[in-house]
């Protein structure tokens, strides 16, 4: 399971998981889903953001199994439902956002192509493979809205 070390809890404004982390713990088995979720909101102080980039198997369903370590294939909705269960409020889900990898790419990396695609959201709709979501900390009172 991923813990924060010996990170306090409510001590964190910002946590940013992508999925090319080391998968050392298990993260991206099931069953730890919601485990790392939860300490991700544990550290994060009230309003604290989190920050997810990951593929969304909904654009890619054969290709996501080519790499060993993928053992958990969410959507954006999977992803979204998730967080809420979590105690997050998603603030920013777009499906498509980047190319599923470069790795075995032959697309050129040169920072301005970068730049320019970002500004080009229309094209995300073309090649975007992976999902960004940005949720904040949700306040235990608050009705969290997981429609999108």
């Amino acid at each position: 399971m991923a813990e924060f070390g010996n990170s306090d809890d409510s001590t964190t404004n910002l946590v940013v998981k992508a999925s090319d982390e080391d998968d050392k713990n298990g993260e991206h088995k099931p069953h730890n889903c919601l485990r790392v979720l939860r300490e991700c909101y544990r550290i994060l102080r009230p309003g604290g953001r989190i920050i997810i980039m990951m593929p969304n198997i909904r654009y890619l369903p054969g290709r996501y199994w080519d790499y060993f370590d993928h053992h958990l294939a969410l959507t954006h909705y999977s992803l979204v439902e998730a967080l809420a269960l979590s105690g997050f409020q998603p603030e920013v889900v777009l499906p498509r956002f980047l190319p599923y990898t470069i790795k075995h790419s032959k697309m050129p990396r040169l920072l301005p192509i970068v730049r320019l695609y970002m500004r080009m959201p229309f094209a995300w709709r073309f090649v975007g493979k992976q999902m960004f979501v940005l949720a904040r900390r949700a306040d235990p009172d608050d009705d969290i809205d997981d429609r999108f």
